[in-house]
């Protein structure tokens, strides 16, 4: 079963990233951990620069982003979907994400979900 979860900022309490997951524990372990290692970081940046930027600066401020569950018990399916809503419903709101799917900015992708 698959869950969706944002990632939030705890400076501006707003979610930065819409993602998915089999493994939520591990998940929100791996983007919590106190000393994400470079190596971490650099695979990040590699796909995602916004992102590992993001991440620095919450790490130079002594912060770690807030996890939060917001969908769970999803098939695969459904959560694929599901996260492509909820990047839709983000830039509706205008959350500040960093998503990328595809290697494009959602905003390109989400007349796909309508």
């Amino acid at each position: 079963m698959e869950s969706i979860y944002l990632l939030v900022d705890p400076r501006d309490r707003l979610p930065h990233y819409v993602g998915r997951t089999s493994q939520s524990d591990e998940r929100k372990s791996s983007w919590l951990k106190s000393n994400m290692k470079w190596k971490s970081l650099l695979r990040i940046a590699r796909k995602n620069p916004d992102m590992a930027i993001w991440l620095l600066e919450l790490s130079k401020a002594s912060c770690k982003p807030v996890f939060v569950i917001i969908e769970d018990r999803l098939s695969f399916h459904e959560a694929s979907y599901k996260e492509l809503d909820w990047i839709k419903r983000g830039f509706a709101a205008s959350w500040p994400l960093l998503n990328i799917v595809g290697r494009q900015k959602p905003e390109n992708i989400c007349s796909r979900i309508d």
